[in-house]
């Protein structure tokens, strides 16, 4: 093993969220990362399955957010006498800290950008990401506000924490996504899930569900299956270690999305996403199992996924003009440190979106002590 791979890693600061601290977890003190990303999987003979919330939206009527109770107080400080007024003044960190008690998220001012049948919008951010994860809206939609956050915030987010008040606020669920990850492949197979599919176990009701079958023909980028339409209820399986550009991937990725058009979404749901994917499709129980994956866990693989693909492309892209770099610099006496310092520029690769950039590293790193062993 060279030297360099002989390097202890240094984990990245105890601040980033979603970083284990040792083979697999996360760190003992709670930075922001929820409990229920922290469990540990268990086994399949005990525990109860938790599956991974990927993605919610939710709404709540602006005169609840003026409601003189318990929470009256801080609503009245930030409303002051001319409510109608004042509330037009009102925080979207400060909605933040109403709706979701507890979360790690960050919030821009609301600002005159429309977005989906509302006239201004604001920005969420979750720490470590400099992409925003997320949106506020308000002035519109019969006088709600929406709060929607994406897979990257959601672990910055305890949605089982945060019911109480948003059943308090009178929130409404408009979507909802809840995921599994099989990340050994040991308990999904897209072929048989597929056969189902067409056998109908997936079909709700006396008509068949829209279904389809995305094929990658060996090609290694990943096949995909789909049943259901989007806006109502929909089940995606895919091959997500492939789609993240590992080619040999074992990693299966069930997702479940769901939309309020023709359902309730009761509140009581964000008690358990995999409670959400077996209530929405039955016929799954025979397929997952009683622990699924803590989402630092698939953050993981996710980034071992592409360390692999980037190393892989570099390798083919510029990997003969690098090694003639790499002579040129020995003829000049320079070392491979400062050669890496003339090609290299700040910022992260865009398969590293979503990502916090120390887990990225951190990660990457692991990676690299592999695969230069």
């Amino acid at each position: 093993m060279s030297a360099a791979a002989s390097v202890a890693l240094t984990p990245p600061p105890a601040g980033v969220l979603a970083v284990p601290a040792g083979e697999a977890g996360t760190p003992s003190s709670n930075h922001g990362v929820k409990s229920h990303d922290r469990d540990e999987p268990r086994s399949r003979s005990g525990g109860e399955a938790r599956g991974l919330w990927d993605y919610a939206t939710l709404t709540v009527p602006r005169g609840a957010l003026r409601s003189k109770d318990e929470f009256g107080e801080v609503v009245k400080r930030a409303h002051g006498a001319d409510e109608d007024h004042e509330t037009a003044k009102v925080l979207p960190s400060d909605i933040l800290d109403w709706l979701l008690p507890g979360h790690a998220l960050k919030a821009d001012i609301f600002e005159t950008k429309g977005w989906q049948g509302y006239k201004q919008s604001a920005r969420i951010f979750a720490p470590g990401l400099a992409d925003p994860v997320g949106i506020m809206a308000r002035d519109g939609n019969a006088d709600t506000i929406c709060v929607s956050i994406t897979g990257s915030g959601m672990f910055a987010v305890d949605l089982r924490r945060a019911r109480l008040a948003l059943e308090h606020y009178g929130a409404r669920i408009t979507r909802i996504d809840a995921a599994f990850d099989d990340l050994d492949g040991e308990f999904v197979a897209l072929d048989l899930l597929r056969y189902d599919a067409v056998c109908g176990m997936f079909d709700g009701g006396n008509r068949p569900s829209s279904r389809s079958f995305v094929d990658d023909l060996g090609t290694g980028a990943g096949s995909a299956l789909y049943v259901g339409r989007k806006g109502d209820k929909q089940l995606n399986a895919y091959e997500k270690g492939k789609q993240q550009g590992d080619r040999f991937s074992p990693w299966v990725r069930v997702e479940v999305r769901l939309w309020s058009k023709n359902r309730l979404l009761p509140l009581e749901m964000l008690d358990s996403p995999l409670g959400a994917i077996l209530g929405a499709y039955p016929h799954l129980r025979q397929y997952l199992p009683e622990a699924s994956p803590t989402r630092a866990r698939t953050m993981r693989r996710q980034v071992e996924a592409r360390a692999e693909d980037m190393t892989d492309w570099l390798r083919s892209a510029a990997g003969k003009s690098l090694g003639a770099l790499r002579a040129a610099a020995k003829q000049a006496g320079a070392t491979d440190s400062e050669v890496l310092d003339l090609l290299t520029r700040d910022g992260m690769p865009s398969r590293f979106v979503g990502i916090p950039e120390e887990v990225a590293i951190y990660r990457t790193a692991e990676f690299l002590q592999g695969a230069i062993q």
